[in-house]
């Protein structure tokens, strides 16, 4: 099985972006608590699952720390 190196910043970002916790990832992938302490890296196939359960473009687990990202419009919308 061929690994990725993917950025741990970047991972905990995606993570903590979309609520998840770690238990919770734990659940789903074996080794999350590995790739967040850099013990072990994921394929490429479990960086595309991570990728689209946390609607997170692929490239940005390349970086080395995670994308500034702005609203490019303010959300005005109230709660009723």
């Amino acid at each position: 099985m061929t690994t990725v190196a993917a950025s741990v910043p970047v991972l905990r970002w995606a993570a903590q972006r979309t609520r998840l916790d770690d238990s919770d990832l734990a659940a789903r992938f074996n080794k999350w608590p590995l790739w967040l302490s850099g013990e072990a890296q994921p394929t490429l196939k479990q960086l595309e699952d991570f990728a689209r359960l946390t609607h997170t473009a692929i490239g940005s687990f390349f970086l080395p720390q995670p994308p500034a990202l702005a609203l490019p419009v303010p959300d005005f919308r109230a709660l009723a």
